[in-house]
Protein backbone atom coordinates (compact mmCIF):
# COMPACT_ATOMS: atom_id res chain seq x y z
CA UNK A 1 0.00 0.00 0.00
CA UNK A 2 1.16 3.61 -0.79
CA UNK A 3 2.20 5.72 2.22
CA UNK A 4 1.98 9.47 1.98
CA UNK A 5 3.98 12.79 2.91
CA UNK A 6 2.38 15.24 4.79
CA UNK A 7 3.98 18.71 4.59
CA UNK A 8 3.13 20.81 7.27
CA UNK A 9 4.25 24.06 6.66
CA UNK A 10 3.94 28.11 7.54
CA UNK A 11 5.34 31.02 9.08
CA UNK A 12 7.57 31.04 12.13
CA UNK A 13 5.28 30.61 15.50
CA UNK A 14 2.06 29.13 13.39
CA UNK A 15 2.16 25.95 15.23
CA UNK A 16 3.56 23.26 13.15
CA UNK A 17 5.95 22.03 15.31
CA UNK A 18 2.94 21.03 17.45
CA UNK A 19 0.82 19.85 15.53
CA UNK A 20 3.71 17.29 14.17
CA UNK A 21 4.09 16.60 17.77
CA UNK A 22 -0.03 15.28 18.46
CA UNK A 23 -0.05 14.11 14.93
CA UNK A 24 3.25 11.86 15.44
CA UNK A 25 1.89 10.53 19.18
CA UNK A 26 -1.77 9.60 17.74
CA UNK A 27 -0.83 8.06 14.38
CA UNK A 28 1.26 6.01 12.68
CA UNK A 29 3.66 9.05 11.69
CA UNK A 30 7.51 9.68 11.37
CA UNK A 31 8.59 13.84 12.03
CA UNK A 32 11.15 14.73 9.24
CA UNK A 33 13.05 17.85 8.27
CA UNK A 34 14.27 18.60 5.14
CA UNK A 35 17.81 20.75 6.48
CA UNK A 36 18.05 18.04 8.94
CA UNK A 37 18.35 14.94 6.27
CA UNK A 38 20.55 17.60 4.24
CA UNK A 39 22.90 17.73 7.16
CA UNK A 40 22.94 13.93 7.71
CA UNK A 41 23.81 13.53 4.25
CA UNK A 42 26.59 15.93 4.20
CA UNK A 43 28.38 14.65 7.31
CA UNK A 44 28.29 11.07 6.00
CA UNK A 45 29.02 11.79 2.48
CA UNK A 46 31.92 14.77 2.99
CA UNK A 47 32.27 14.61 7.04
CA UNK A 48 31.27 18.36 6.84
CA UNK A 49 30.26 19.33 10.27
CA UNK A 50 28.13 22.52 10.26
CA UNK A 51 25.29 23.86 8.08
CA UNK A 52 27.51 26.49 6.78
CA UNK A 53 29.44 24.15 5.20
CA UNK A 54 26.78 21.89 4.39
CA UNK A 55 24.13 24.63 3.28
CA UNK A 56 25.72 25.89 0.00
CA UNK A 57 26.07 22.46 -0.76
CA UNK A 58 22.21 21.78 -0.97
CA UNK A 59 21.68 21.06 -4.60
CA UNK A 60 24.72 18.56 -4.65
CA UNK A 61 22.85 16.32 -1.88
CA UNK A 62 19.01 16.98 -2.01
CA UNK A 63 18.63 14.11 -3.66
CA UNK A 64 20.16 11.91 -1.34
CA UNK A 65 18.32 13.61 1.47
CA UNK A 66 14.98 12.24 -0.29
CA UNK A 67 16.02 8.72 -0.48
CA UNK A 68 17.35 9.31 3.36
CA UNK A 69 13.87 10.03 4.11
CA UNK A 70 11.96 6.94 2.37
CA UNK A 71 14.96 5.07 4.08
CA UNK A 72 13.55 6.26 7.54
CA UNK A 73 10.09 5.53 6.56
CA UNK A 74 10.75 2.11 5.86
CA UNK A 75 13.51 1.35 8.65
CA UNK A 76 10.84 2.91 11.26
CA UNK A 77 7.67 0.97 9.78
CA UNK A 78 5.86 4.24 9.36
CA UNK A 79 3.43 4.62 6.30
CA UNK A 80 3.53 8.73 7.15
CA UNK A 81 6.17 11.23 7.25
CA UNK A 82 5.47 14.56 8.21
CA UNK A 83 7.74 16.69 7.11
CA UNK A 84 7.61 20.35 9.56
CA UNK A 85 8.80 22.47 6.77
CA UNK A 86 8.63 26.51 5.33
CA UNK A 87 7.65 27.07 2.26
CA UNK A 88 9.26 30.00 1.54
CA UNK A 89 12.95 31.45 2.72
CA UNK A 90 14.49 34.80 3.06
CA UNK A 91 17.50 34.89 0.18
CA UNK A 92 19.80 35.99 2.76
CA UNK A 93 19.34 33.24 5.10
CA UNK A 94 19.59 30.48 1.84
CA UNK A 95 23.18 29.19 1.87
CA UNK A 96 22.60 27.41 -1.51
CA UNK A 97 22.07 30.69 -3.20
CA UNK A 98 25.23 31.61 -2.37
CA UNK A 99 27.67 32.31 -5.54
CA UNK A 100 24.12 32.88 -7.71
CA UNK A 101 22.96 35.66 -9.46
CA UNK A 102 19.03 35.73 -8.01
CA UNK A 103 17.05 39.18 -7.40
CA UNK A 104 14.59 37.83 -5.67
CA UNK A 105 13.82 38.65 -2.25
CA UNK A 106 12.25 35.47 -0.89
CA UNK A 107 13.22 32.29 -2.57
CA UNK A 108 11.22 28.29 -2.06
CA UNK A 109 12.76 26.72 0.93
CA UNK A 110 10.76 23.11 0.37
CA UNK A 111 12.64 21.74 -3.13
CA UNK A 112 11.04 20.58 -5.71
CA UNK A 113 13.70 17.68 -6.42
CA UNK A 114 13.14 16.72 -2.77
CA UNK A 115 9.11 16.71 -3.33
CA UNK A 116 9.45 14.87 -6.59
CA UNK A 117 11.62 11.99 -5.48
CA UNK A 118 9.11 11.60 -2.43
CA UNK A 119 5.97 11.55 -4.84
CA UNK A 120 7.47 8.83 -6.85
CA UNK A 121 6.79 6.55 -3.70
CA UNK A 122 4.21 8.20 -1.54
CA UNK A 123 0.91 9.92 -1.83
CA UNK A 124 1.57 13.73 -1.50
CA UNK A 125 -0.30 16.60 1.20
CA UNK A 126 0.17 19.77 1.46
CA UNK A 127 -0.57 21.85 4.42
CA UNK A 128 -0.35 25.69 5.12
CA UNK A 129 -0.87 26.68 8.82
CA UNK A 130 -2.08 30.43 8.29
CA UNK A 131 -2.15 32.26 11.44
CA UNK A 132 -1.97 36.54 12.06
CA UNK A 133 1.82 37.65 12.16
CA UNK A 134 0.79 39.62 15.75
CA UNK A 135 -0.09 36.25 17.09
CA UNK A 136 2.68 34.40 15.65
CA UNK A 137 4.60 37.12 16.72
CA UNK A 138 3.92 37.04 20.88
CA UNK A 139 4.53 33.17 20.78
CA UNK A 140 7.82 33.12 20.00
CA UNK A 141 8.44 36.19 22.41
CA UNK A 142 6.87 33.52 25.16
CA UNK A 143 8.85 30.73 24.04
CA UNK A 144 12.60 30.75 26.47
CA UNK A 145 14.48 29.34 24.00
CA UNK A 146 13.78 31.03 20.31
CA UNK A 147 16.24 32.95 18.70
CA UNK A 148 15.14 35.87 17.64
CA UNK A 149 15.93 37.47 13.84
CA UNK A 150 14.43 39.44 11.40
CA UNK A 151 12.11 36.67 10.46
CA UNK A 152 10.50 36.28 13.91
CA UNK A 153 9.59 40.22 14.35
CA UNK A 154 6.23 41.79 13.33
CA UNK A 155 7.40 43.35 10.11
CA UNK A 156 9.39 40.27 8.59
CA UNK A 157 6.72 37.77 9.50
CA UNK A 158 4.27 40.21 7.92
CA UNK A 159 6.61 40.06 5.21
CA UNK A 160 6.94 36.32 5.30
CA UNK A 161 3.36 35.34 5.14
CA UNK A 162 2.43 36.48 1.95
CA UNK A 163 5.90 34.43 0.52
CA UNK A 164 5.08 31.23 2.53
CA UNK A 165 1.39 31.21 0.87
CA UNK A 166 2.57 32.03 -2.15
CA UNK A 167 4.44 29.46 -3.03
CA UNK A 168 2.42 26.34 -1.11
CA UNK A 169 0.23 27.48 -3.90
CA UNK A 170 2.92 27.09 -6.39
CA UNK A 171 3.92 23.33 -4.95
CA UNK A 172 0.37 22.63 -5.00
CA UNK A 173 -0.31 23.45 -8.71
CA UNK A 174 2.91 21.70 -9.53
CA UNK A 175 2.65 18.62 -7.89
CA UNK A 176 -1.22 17.91 -8.27
CA UNK A 177 -0.97 18.69 -11.70
CA UNK A 178 2.07 15.60 -12.07
CA UNK A 179 0.54 13.51 -9.62
CA UNK A 180 -1.39 11.49 -11.65
CA UNK A 181 -0.94 8.31 -10.76
CA UNK A 182 -1.19 9.41 -7.01
CA UNK A 183 -3.35 11.47 -5.15
CA UNK A 184 -2.29 15.41 -3.85
CA UNK A 185 -4.46 17.21 -1.62
CA UNK A 186 -3.84 20.83 0.38
CA UNK A 187 -5.45 22.03 3.24
CA UNK A 188 -5.01 26.16 4.70
CA UNK A 189 -5.40 25.43 8.14
CA UNK A 190 -6.27 28.72 10.51
CA UNK A 191 -4.71 28.48 13.63
CA UNK A 192 -5.55 31.83 15.49
CA UNK A 193 -7.75 30.73 17.94
CA UNK A 194 -8.07 27.53 19.64
CA UNK A 195 -5.62 24.81 18.80
CA UNK A 196 -7.56 21.98 19.61
CA UNK A 197 -10.65 23.68 17.10
CA UNK A 198 -7.17 23.26 14.50
CA UNK A 199 -6.01 20.33 15.38
CA UNK A 200 -9.52 18.47 15.08
CA UNK A 201 -9.46 20.39 11.93
CA UNK A 202 -6.12 18.88 10.65
CA UNK A 203 -7.59 15.67 11.67
CA UNK A 204 -10.78 15.25 9.96
CA UNK A 205 -8.59 16.40 6.90
CA UNK A 206 -6.22 13.52 7.59
CA UNK A 207 -9.11 11.22 8.08
CA UNK A 208 -11.22 12.01 4.95
CA UNK A 209 -8.23 12.14 2.57
CA UNK A 210 -5.76 9.33 4.08
CA UNK A 211 -6.60 5.88 4.11
CA UNK A 212 -7.31 4.07 7.40
CA UNK A 213 -5.23 1.37 6.79
CA UNK A 214 -1.83 4.19 7.43
CA UNK A 215 -3.28 5.25 10.07
CA UNK A 216 -2.67 1.87 12.55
Amino acid sequence: MKGSAIFIGGIHGAGKSTFCFYLERMLNCLTLYQRHLIIEVGMEVENLKTWDEIGPMHDRFIEMAAEKALQKQQDSHKQILLFDCHYAIRLEKALRARGKNISDQFIPDLDDKFVSILGNRLDLNFIFVDVCPSIACQRLKDRPLETLDKDTTLDGLSELVSFEKAFFNEKVHRFASKNESGRSYDLILENNGSFNVALSGLFSFIREHISRDLLI
